[in-house]
């Protein structure tokens, strides 16, 4: 649903900001959904995106969100076939998809990458959470529970000590975030209720300060 879906993009668009290159200006877009047409126009107000490449799993699908993104937001979308494509040469990914096999393959990033991962499974290879110069988690403690990270934890290929930060140590300046233009950075998300609270909270303002809306008994 739309609040979901851009409470979602807002989120990633946080993320990036304290990760990932400040001059970044080509972002790849994994998925055609709805939290992938909140998450470009949310992009575009963090960063000057000069170029913006979709791929989904039908050409309908990528080719209709680029024409509708581009007319809606003034943006620079247009429809890749394939992946490895849509990474070529990008500084950012935001990948939003229902798959149900990873299919990002590692030697696809290149050095300087920022990749925020928000798939219901997992999106990227096993390599990638593990040949990340910084794996960045929005939560630990529920994103371990996240069926490609229960299975990687079970497995003993990865562990708590692969993880570089959780967001909120990064926005507080606990720790640093990029430290390199070099670095490839990969964040697997969940996202978290707060998010949702803090959505509902501005909504509500608005409203009250707009004076529209219907109030109910309670």
């Amino acid at each position: 649903d739309w609040c979901h879906a851009v409470r979602t993009a807002a989120a990633a668009a946080v993320a990036m900001r304290v990760l990932a290159r400040k001059d970044s200006s080509i972002m790849a877009m994994l998925g055609a959904g709805d939290t992938a047409r909140a998450a470009v126009p949310v992009m575009a107000k963090v960063f000057a995106l000069k170029e913006i490449r979709v791929t989904s799993r039908t050409p309908a699908s990528r080719e209709s969100y680029a024409k509708e993104i581009s007319k809606e937001y003034g943006l620079n979308v247009r429809a890749v076939e394939s992946t490895e494509a849509a990474l070529d040469g990008v500084d950012l990914v935001v990948s939003a998809t229902t798959t149900s096999r990873p299919f990002v393959k590692d030697r696809w990033l290149a050095k300087g990458i920022t990749v925020y991962s928000i798939g219901k499974n997992q999106e990227m290879e096993s390599e990638v959470y593990k040949n990340a110069d910084k794996f960045v988690v929005d939560s630990w403690l529920h994103c371990k529970n996240k069926s490609d990270m229960q299975r990687l934890l079970k497995e003993n290929f990865l562990s708590e000590k692969d993880l570089y930060a959780e967001l909120p140590e990064l926005l507080s300046g606990k720790k640093p975030g990029r430290e390199s233009d070099k670095e490839r950075i990969f964040v697997r998300a969940i996202g978290l209720v707060n998010q949702d609270i803090a959505m509902a909270n501005a909504i509500y303002q608005s409203a009250l300060e707009k004076g529209i809306g219907t109030r109910l008994p309670y």
